[in-house]
């Protein structure tokens, strides 16, 4: 990833000045205002290189390798451009706007060459290009209104996809989304609505995964956790034993709960009829609840 960053910044024709003397220091950064023709084309050779992998099966690893190498190099690069930029930019202008970089231009390209793809007839061409835009978001520190509203309306038109992978990618992409839009607390409407109909997809989607996936993501908050702590009575095992070993941990003080809230929980999970959801109970309740009181 690191390689690859070089060779970003070498065409987004960043350059570091240095003085020579008996101690070398570094003098300053050279940042140019817009993107500059190498940039172009590197953006596109990186678009050109995520498009060969959209007709690989779900099966073959190398897909999803390809993919979390570009997680890695996109999660570096936004990094390495946030200290470049951080130094070099005005604080009154960084107080207004988060300035553009190479990587967040990147991304836009990334995500406007996907977007359109997500609905294409071919089954494996739309996983693919939502499990991209998804692990794009993933990568995202902070986003802006227009990429937020292209990204969110792409992966709204996948929520119903016949196809429960595409749906699963949909849904990882949202609930990061609408857990942006928690910490932010912006967009209001828009969040609240997001909100509601990932709700319902969780509390009605035929597939396992998709629910399990909604409820190991979706944001913790006043407004989710009732529909979350349902997912203790889910037809699928592994989506209890999900809340048992991973989401009610997470909590914090189990007395925010009511006691007839705990009380059905703790009865639900140690009374399940799969092993896995008693064992994922009774260690929530000796490590986390007994230590709590203690």
């Amino acid at each position: 990833a690191s390689d690859v960053y070089k060779r970003q910044e070498i065409c987004s024709g960043i350059a570091q000045k240095n003085k020579k003397g008996k101690e070398q220091e570094q003098e300053e950064i050279v940042i140019p205002e817009e993107e500059t023709l190498p940039e172009k084309e590197f953006n596109v050779e990186i678009g050109r290189c995520m498009l060969r992998i959209l007709p690989i099966k779900k099966s073959e690893p190398v897909g999803d390798r390809i993919i979390h190498f570009m997680d890695a190099f996109l999660a570096h690069a936004s990094e390495k451009d946030n200290e470049l930029f951080a130094s070099s930019a005005d604080d009154e202008y960084e107080m207004q706007t988060s300035p553009e970089t190479p990587t967040s231009r990147l991304t836009s390209s990334l995500v406007a060459l996907m977007v359109p793809l997500l609905g294409a007839k071919d089954k494996m061409i739309r996983f693919r290009a939502t499990q991209i835009v998804a692990h794009i978001v993933n990568t995202l520190e902070s986003i802006d209104d227009e990429l937020y509203h292209t990204i969110q309306q792409g992966l709204l038109k996948r929520i119903r996809d016949k196809e429960s992978s595409v749906r699963v990618q949909a849904v990882l992409g949202l609930a990061r989304l609408a857990g942006n839009d928690e910490e932010e607390d912006g967009n209001g409407d828009s969040s609240t609505a997001l909100l509601e109909k990932l709700i319902e997809i969780m509390q009605n989607d035929t597939s396992a995964d998709v629910r399990k996936n909604l409820l190991a993501n979706l944001p913790l908050a006043p407004v989710t956790l009732p529909y979350l702590l349902e997912r203790a009575r889910d037809l699928d095992a592994a989506t209890r034993r999900t809340l048992y070993s991973r989401l009610l941990p997470t909590l914090g003080d189990f007395r925010h709960l009511s006691l007839s809230m705990r009380e059905k929980l703790l009865r639900w999970g140690l009374r399940d009829r799969d092993e896995s959801v008693r064992k994922a109970t009774g260690k929530l309740f000796c490590d986390r609840w007994v230590e709590d009181c203690a």
